[in-house]
């Protein structure tokens, strides 16, 4: 509804996303194990491209971050979150790395809930090219890594249940859409997370 918008004002706000696969090792040591694939991607609100964005672009890319030119920033934002809504998630579930979304069980049920999240994304005008076949399909080569969900569920620290699963539900849900999977999926995420005391609905 504009609220931040209102609050902070366009020239103080822009949309951003960031591609990186981390590893807390400890407090104040992370390890990056996607070196080659580290991409943050910044866009303004209404996708002009301004001379701030080409600024803090091309200063991004001078300290060695990667920083490709958009149109669309809602849509690498929802692109995204794609990733952590209907992966994550399971992995956080079955308390496994990356590599159990390959398995035919685990698969079939990504596909249904990235289905039902590619609706959501849809209903509030983000159309992805990215089909349960093309994100989950035999071609996919998922790399051993744990989900920045599960490691905080590990580790004892607060969980992003509300922006990775609980938002983007609500979306869904004002604009009608029936996400049986995914409502199971939240269900299972927010009794975890609250059974140690890392969320609180």
């Amino acid at each position: 509804g504009g609220a931040l918008l209102k609050t902070v004002g366009f020239d103080r706000t822009l949309g951003g996303v960031i591609t990186s696969s981390n590893q807390v090792i400890e407090p104040g040591v992370v390890r990056n194990i996607s070196p080659e694939r580290n991409v943050l991607s910044v866009g303004e609100p209404d996708d002009r491209q301004t001379p701030r964005i080409t600024r803090l672009r091309e200063t991004l890319i001078a300290a060695g971050i990667s920083s490709h030119s958009t149109t669309d920033i809602r849509y690498d934002i929802w692109h995204k979150l794609m990733a952590n809504f209907t992966g994550s998630t399971l992995c956080l579930i079955l308390r496994q790395p990356t590599t159990i979304q390959a398995t035919p069980m685990v698969n079939r049920l990504a596909r249904r809930a990235h289905a039902e999240a590619l609706a959501i994304a849809a209903a509030n005008g983000v159309v992805l090219d990215d089909s349960p076949e093309v994100r989950y399909g035999p071609k996919r080569v998922y790399p051993d890594h744990r989900p920045s969900i599960l490691q905080d569920y590990e580790g004892g620290r607060p969980m992003e249940i509300e922006a990775i699963v609980r938002a983007p539900l609500a979306f869904g849900r004002s604009a009608g859409i029936d996400t049986p999977t995914l409502d199971a999926i939240e269900s299972i995420c927010v009794s975890l997370a609250e059974s140690k005391q890392l969320y609180r609905s």
